[in-house]
């Protein structure tokens, strides 16, 4: 699981870096990774999200995740599945 993890960090630091991505969040630091579960909830932090209008605060001790200064008017939740179930859901704000 390394190498993916760290081929995983190293998009997602370039996606940043490029400005193409404000920031991301390893919610599965914090609600576990079963993933059957793990995408639903994804979604609702996502929404949850939208309709705070702002991101729930970091919670990595790496210093990877950055608090987002803006307010995000969309959010991709990301899952991933042992045989199937990898996908991407995109949750965005509407007025």
């Amino acid at each position: 699981m390394a190498a993916a993890t760290r081929e995983e960090h190293d998009l997602l630091a370039a996606l940043i870096g490029e400005g193409r991505v404000s920031t991301v969040r390893a919610s599965a630091n914090m609600i576990g990774s079963g993933i059957e579960a793990t995408f639903p909830a994804l979604i609702g932090l996502g929404a949850l999200a939208l309709s705070r209008k702002g991101f729930f605060k970091p919670v990595d001790e790496t210093g990877f995740e950055q608090a987002e200064s803006g307010t995000p008017e969309r959010i991709a939740a990301t899952t991933w599945g042992i045989w199937r179930g990898e996908g991407m859901g995109l949750i965005e704000a509407v007025d």
